[in-house]
């Protein structure tokens, strides 16, 4: 029993702890979307002995690209607009990437900008809607 309690009041203290702590929130920004979208481009093309960072970067790329454009698909489907029109309604992620690594290279002013936002932007540049 005694045990017991001296596990429930740790657990307690450290519950407490975590109420206090505020950690600084996180966000890729542009710099850091361009080495995970570079790192995404290096997975498509099948380039040999990547290191776990760059897998993991490449994921993070193609998530948040998926994500964005699934969100899109979605948002027109139900009736609303479209931040971007490609043909036939569908991206090829390849090409994606190549379009977010592209326009962050043209822009590097930019790149202190949310993640979100710059793939968006360069998927409606690439892909208008009329």
């Amino acid at each position: 029993m005694k045990y017991i309690r001296t596990v429930c009041f740790y657990a307690l203290v450290f519950l407490m702890t975590l109420l206090f702590i505020n950690p600084a929130p996180v966000h890729a920004d542009g710099n850091m979307l361009l080495k995970a979208c570079t790192a995404g481009l290096k997975v498509i093309n099948k380039e040999k002995d990547l290191s776990s960072k760059e897998l993991v970067d490449a994921a993070f790329c193609a998530g948040l690209i998926q994500g964005i454009t699934d969100v899109d698909r979605i948002n027109k489907s139900s009736g609303g607009l479209s931040f971007f029109c490609p043909p036939g309604n569908v991206i090829n992620k390849a090409e994606a990437t190549q379009i977010v690594v592209d326009y962050l290279r043209a822009h590097p002013e930019k790149r202190k900008q949310p993640e979100t936002m710059l793939v968006i932007d360069a998927l409606k540049g690439a892909f208008p809607c009329r």
